[in-house]
C-alpha cells in the first residue's frame, strides 16, 4: 500500500531524473510536497532581505509569531519556502527516505555492474 510520502517521494525522484541541477530542485521538491509554501519577494526591500538570508537551508524564524521555518534562494526561484514545525518533520522524512532510495539505487547499479 502507497502512502502519501511514498508517493510525493516517488515524484520527487522521477523529477531528479530529469533536471540539470538535480540537488538543488531536489530540496524545493522535498519543501513543496513536505507542505512548505512558496513565496515571491513583492518589492524591493523584500528582494534584499532575501539576498541576506543563508541560502539554501532551513532557518528558524526567530521573531514569528508562531514556529516559522524558512528556505531562501535567490540564485534559482528567487523565492522563499515557509513552513511551520509539521512541514519541517515531513521534510526530514522526506529527506530520509530519499536518502535511502538513492543509496539503494546506487547499491543496485553497483551490483548490476559486477555482473
Amino acid at each position: 500500500m502507497k502512502t502519501p510520502c511514498l508517493i510525493a517521494l516517488m515524484s520527487v525522484l522521477a523529477g531528479c531524473a530529469a533536471s540539470g541541477k538535480a540537488g538543488n530542485e531536489s530540496n524545493e521538491q522535498l519543501l513543496a510536497a513536505a507542505g512548505f509554501h512558496l513565496y515571491l519577494p513583492k518589492n524591493a526591500e523584500e528582494e534584499a532581505n532575501l539576498k541576506v538570508m543563508p541560502q539554501r537551508r532551513i532557518i528558524f524564524m526567530e521573531k514569528a509569531v508562531k514556529p516559522t521555518y524558512l528556505y531562501a534562494d535567490h540564485d534559482e526561484c528567487d523565492c522563499i519556502y515557509v513552513g511551520g514545525q509539521a512541514e519541517v518533520g515531513r521534510f526530514q522524512q522526506l529527506l530520509t527516505m530519499k536518502r535511502n532510495a538513492d543509496a539503494s539505487m546506487r547499491q543496485a547499479e553497483y551490483n548490476q555492474n559486477m555482473y
